[in-house]
């Protein structure tokens, strides 16, 4: 179980209050890392995303984490995360076009997400009820290990034992 993430952004506060509403949740400013936000969802697993600003990145200190600024923070991510809401995806498309921010309901094979491109530089998939239904059964560990077997198989072998995959 994943309890919270972090991600950098050019504007903290303001991506921290969109993903808020996302996730149906608030935005806090997060004094532990200097200029950071933290969205929290109320929900029984605690899930949070730490928003800290672009270019602050998280260390080893002597004792614990520290953050500390790093150069070229203009760079794209290798940050992603996959989110769950309640909200319906026209309501997600409507969110991020108020952001000017891209989105795209798209199709991973055997789930679907919408893709929205936080400030068009941080993937975040929000899956809907029912594709965090879709969501949850792909990712059963006996079908999950099937389809790691499948994306290992010959390319010939894919297309005639799992379509839906072979076309990711």
């Amino acid at each position: 179980m994943l309890f919270h993430a972090s991600l950098g952004a050019l504007d903290p506060a303001h991506t921290a209050s969109v993903l808020a509403e996302l996730l149906q949740g608030q935005a806090h400013p997060f004094p532990v890392f200097p200029g950071s936000f933290i969205v929290t969802t109320g929900d029984e697993h605690g899930t949070a995303v730490e928003v800290l600003p672009l270019g602050l990145a998280l260390v080893p200190g002597r004792t614990e984490a520290e953050a500390t600024t790093l150069g070229d923070a203009d760079r794209p991510t290798e940050t992603h995360l996959a989110i769950g809401t309640p909200l319906a995806e026209a309501e997600l498309h409507a969110i991020a076009a108020r952001e000017w921010w891209i989105s795209r309901t798209c199709n991973r094979g055997a789930f679907h997400v919408v893709e929205i491109w936080v400030e068009n530089r941080i993937l975040v998939e929000a899956l809907t009820p029912a594709m965090q239904a879709e969501y949850l059964a792909f990712t059963s560990p006996r079908n999950f290990q099937a389809a790691l077997a499948d994306l290992h198989a010959p390319a010939n072998d894919r297309v005639q034992r799992a379509p839906a995959l072979a076309a990711r």
